[in-house]
């Protein structure tokens, strides 16, 4: 799935990709953002969805306009501090790059920006192992799943540690540069039945039972074609 040709997000470039590192001594769940750019700086309405949609709320910006020596434009840095709802501690070793990536190819265009992008920080997904989820997401709604896109989002989001193991399974049963491991695929689908019986929500039960239940019927995928 393509995001449209015609998104504002495909008009933007970058200077520089953006580093996302912990504060020092800040709490767990409180992010600084650095994001580098020539010209002028990013407006924050273009900015703010998607830090939100990968769970991210920004609570302030301090802009600087810097002149390298000999260099013929400025270059703006941009530090934003966020914070985020989630349970867990981030992680700053798995959320820099991870993040980075997903926040650049969003912001260009390549990427959809949705709340699956929330996986990334939430269950400590690739961008890719997001867009697999997505893609199956689609694919129940296209046959009459009745819940909405903001609400299985949503779902995934509030359940991170299956939506971690959905991923896993889908690895165990296809990746290709890994021998079969069928045994292992069962045994995460034993898990993700455990992890069921603590979700209360019976809607959001039915979701994450369909999307295991989808990739367990998956013959084959082309999620691992390069190029």
């Amino acid at each position: 799935m393509r995001p449209s040709s015609t998104s504002p997000a495909s008009t933007r470039s970058w200077q520089r990709t953006p580093s996302a590192y912990i504060c020092t001594g800040a709490p767990e769940r409180e992010v600084s953002l650095k994001l580098y750019r020539g010209a002028e700086p990013i407006a924050l309405s273009d900015i703010l969805p998607v830090l939100e949609h990968m769970g991210f709320r920004v609570t302030a910006e301090r802009p600087f306009e810097v002149k390298p020596k000999g260099a013929s434009h400025a270059v703006w840095i941009q530090e934003l501090s966020m914070d985020t709802d989630g349970d867990s501690p981030i992680d700053p070793a798995r959320l820099d790059s991870r993040f980075r990536d997903c926040f650049v190819r969003v912001f260009q265009g390549a990427v959809e920006d949705d709340g699956f992008n929330r996986l990334i920080a939430a269950a400590g997904l690739a961008w890719r192992e997001a867009a697999m989820l997505r893609a199956y997401g689609r694919y129940l709604r296209q046959a009459g799943m009745p819940w909405s896109d903001a609400y299985v989002q949503a779902t995934l989001a509030r359940n991170p540690a299956i939506a971690s193991r959905l991923v896993r399974l889908f690895m165990a049963k296809f990746d290709p540069g890994a021998k079969p491991r069928p045994a292992r695929a069962d045994a995460l689908s034993r898990e993700i039945d455990a992890a069921l019986e603590a979700v209360s929500n019976p809607d959001e039960d039915r979701i994450l039972r369909r999307f295991r239940n989808l990739i367990e019927a998956t013959v084959r995928t082309n999620y691992f074609q390069n190029g």
